[in-house]
């Protein structure tokens, strides 16, 4: 029986400039997360990706992969999500779980775009790469951060990103988001002593 489809309650257009002139944190789930003392961050807002609950509390959370996709444990961290304000690009990220497993309320739809197709990020869409922290580094810019720190971005051990080629299109692009923030007054910073994200 094919499930109804979701439509969601919350607009990005809502969450636009909503923290304007603010400092973020945006963390993955990298082993350098496991060394940052957040009370040093206590002014920060907190965007997190995936099952980042089973580390921390964030203000906001991004989930750019199918549910299914993820392992029985992180899927069920995600399942039990206590965060209020979930950024996904597919509106029926709650429908093929069914409504009665996951509450819609929480979710925002965002539609993104390539880095390489948007590089000067003129578009209206969030700018992606190969990784989820990636998109949340563009939802900070465009909820109006100008400082964006992020940890756990390590790429370590990663079993489809820690390898040369994937490593080079994540510096590349990490390069260009850079370069962009920095023409809009942006502090763009990685705090992770072990990170392969070299280029900042």
């Amino acid at each position: 029986m094919r499930r109804p489809q979701i439509k969601l309650r919350k607009k990005w257009s809502d969450y636009i400039n909503k923290h304007p002139n603010s400092k973020w944190l945006v963390c993955g789930i990298g082993p350098s997360l496991h060394t940052i003392d957040l009370e040093k961050y206590k002014d920060h807002y907190i965007i997190g990706v995936n099952d980042i609950e089973k580390y921390i509390k964030p203000n906001y959370i991004v989930i750019i992969d199918r549910l299914n996709t993820f392992p029985f444990e992180r899927k069920m961290t995600i399942l039990n999500s206590k965060c209020k304000e979930i950024f996904v690009n597919n509106a029926q990220f709650a429908r093929e779980i069914g409504p009665q497993l996951f509450n819609s309320d929480v979710l925002i739809e965002i539609s993104l775009i390539g880095i390489n197709k948007d590089p000067w990020l003129d578009n209206q869409r969030i700018v992606h790469s190969n990784n989820s922290p990636f998109v949340a580094c563009d939802i900070a810019r465009r909820m109006g951060g100008t400082d964006i720190k992020i940890i756990g971005v390590d790429f370590t051990g990663h079993k489809s990103l820690d390898n040369d080629k994937a490593l080079t299109r994540i510096n590349n692009d990490y390069a260009i988001l850079n370069k962009e923030f920095k023409k809009r007054g942006i502090k763009l910073t990685n705090i992770s002593k072990i990170s392969k994200l070299k280029i900042l």
